[in-house]
């Protein structure tokens, strides 16, 4: 079972970073201070660059708007494969990779870096953001991107910084179509959409060989450059929102899967949550916005743990249920083990909530019971973090102590889980007070947190985390208690590549200008 001490330590890596999108990857060491940022927006399938304009204007607002920002921050709407996108990923992101460095080159050219005659080499980062297939693109391009430059002005240092997804098919179309279909109609389907089709639905020339779908998501070539970005974020459309890439292959998320993703809770942020449901505020007036409803289009926002060693994949046993891994499907052994990889690299994964601005009406549905979407994720996370509410970092205790106060603890949450009796006075601490749901034997197998870490002088004891397995998201960021139309793919990043487009997507805006301004603060406070 997982150890309070090693959940106790996560949580003190944990709150390195508290401010920032993803504090699980450790920043890579610097030879000198960053002397320009780029920031590279790659379109998706059949998209043009004017696909992420409304997210560049976004982008230089945030900069505009925050106080002593640089101005070293170069933001670029890629165009290379415009009217290109059928030929396959690796074609698409062979483009994209000549495309970065052609305009880095040309940036530098125009624009020379500070001069310093001591100094024989610069730096600089590199940013992306990929929407939908221009994810892939951008993960494959990865691979090809060399560490270093030559210029007139010395040699150049590449630094990763920040990778970030919108709605992109990490683990493919194949068994994730909006509505699911039988491998004969995705074989059909796919040969039709020509090589990036194929690509999307893991077709392959040769029965048992890897699809690039595949190799991407578990190969150390494509791996091990995207684990050393900074930060990886992943966002992707809630509650069957979107039809070209639903939720889980956005999210890489599987039902099969107990790797854990963690939720945070600031103490005050939780009655913002539970004032959402009476209407009223944390003083108990109608009006005024909470933080919460500021961001509305946010269902959740969770987090995975980067790991130093790939994981073992175990698939889950329900409980009492006689399911082993040799049960499983080929088709579902290959995702189980796509969804682990990526999610041992350590991401944010931003489930956003796009039904109020898709442009279409919305009828109840007739599967689902009536409880909110939203509000059953609230309820579970909260419900949650009321159990494992005390593991809360307190950097004031001393840690020894508190350690043998929480085993004393959990011991006798141990005997009430045998069906001993506890005394009154007793209470449960950490994570073995999950035996007081007689729910211990969940937990067994769960992997570790690295216990690598130590106290911060900044943890908080009004927050807390709590882990919640990949199966337990999927169900409850896809089920909606309404059906809407599936047009969230292009609301969600403001898609504008025409006008017709920037009118009908308006509505995400929202969306956009927040991860403008986590992205700039994230640059910004490297």
């Amino acid at each position: 079972s997982i150890k309070s001490t090693a959940l106790r330590c996560f949580l003190k890596k944990k709150s390195i970073s508290s401010s920032s999108l993803s504090p699980f990857a450790t920043p890579p060491s610097r030879r000198g201070a960053i002397q320009r940022h780029y920031v590279f927006l790659a379109h998706g399938w059949l998209g043009n660059e004017l696909e992420m304009a409304y997210l560049e204007t976004a982008i230089h607002k945030a900069v505009a708007a925050k106080e002593k920002c640089p101005s070293n921050i170069v933001v670029h709407k890629t165009k290379y494969n415009k009217e290109k996108t059928t030929d396959g990923i690796a074609n698409g992101g062979a483009r994209l990779v000549d495309e970065m460095i052609d305009f880095i080159s040309a940036e530098i050219s125009s624009t020379p870096l500070p001069a310093d005659e001591t100094k024989q080499e610069h730096d600089i980062s590199i940013s992306v953001v990929g929407n939908s297939l221009g994810g892939l693109y951008a993960r494959f391009a990865l691979s090809l991107l060399p560490s270093t430059l030559s210029c007139p002005c010395g040699r150049i240092n590449i630094h990763l910084n920040i990778f970030c997804t919108t709605a992109t098919p990490h683990l493919g179309v194949a068994s994730h179509t909006y509505l699911p279909i039988p491998r004969v109609a995705e074989k059909l389907i796919g040969n039709g959409l020509a090589a990036t089709g194929r690509d999307l639905f893991c077709l392959t020339e040769e029965e048992n060989e890897e699809s690039l779908i595949y190799q991407m998501a578990t190969h150390v070539k494509y791996l091990h450059p995207l684990s050393k970005f900074r930060k990886r974020i992943a966002y992707a459309n809630a509650f069957g929102t979107d039809f070209q890439v639903p939720t889980e292959t956005a999210s890489f998320l599987c039902r099969n899967s107990n790797f854990l993703h963690w939720h945070k809770l600031d103490r005050e942020i939780k009655v913002h949550e539970l004032s959402k449901v009476s209407g009223t505020n944390e003083d108990g007036a109608d009006g005024g916005k909470t933080k919460h409803e500021e961001n509305a289009f946010i269902a959740v926002i969770l987090e995975t743990e980067k790991l130093e060693a790939p994981p073992l994949v175990t698939p889950v046993v329900d409980d009492g249920s006689n399911t082993s891994k040799n049960d499983l499907s080929k088709e579902d052994k290959l995702i189980l083990n796509m969804s682990t990889q990526l999610d041992s690299l350590g991401w944010t994964k931003v489930f956003v909530d796009v039904r109020d601005g898709i442009p279409a009406p919305s009828i109840r549905n007739p599967f689902s019971d009536k409880t909110d979407a939203r509000e059953r994720i609230r309820t579970t996370l909260l419900e949650r973090h009321d159990s494992f509410g005390d593991i809360a970092i307190q950097s004031s205790h001393d840690i020894k102590e508190d350690e043998q106060k929480r085993d004393g603890m959990n011991e006798k949450c141990r005997k009430y889980g045998k069906g001993e009796s506890l005394n009154k006075n007793d209470s449960c601490i950490g994570v073995e007070e999950i035996t007081m749901k007689r729910r211990r034997t969940k937990y067994d197998k769960l992997p570790l947190p690295s216990s690598n870490c130590s106290p911060h002088p900044h943890s908080s004891s009004r927050t807390t985390y709590i882990p919640i397995e990949s199966r337990e998201v999927t169900e409850l960021v896809t089920k909606s208690d309404r059906l809407h139309f599936p047009l969230g793919h292009t609301v969600m990043v403001v898609n504008s590549k025409n006008e017709w487009y920037s009118r009908i997507n308006s509505r995400g805006q929202p969306v956009m200008n927040s991860l403008a301004e986590g992205l700039v603060r994230d640059i910004v406070e490297e």
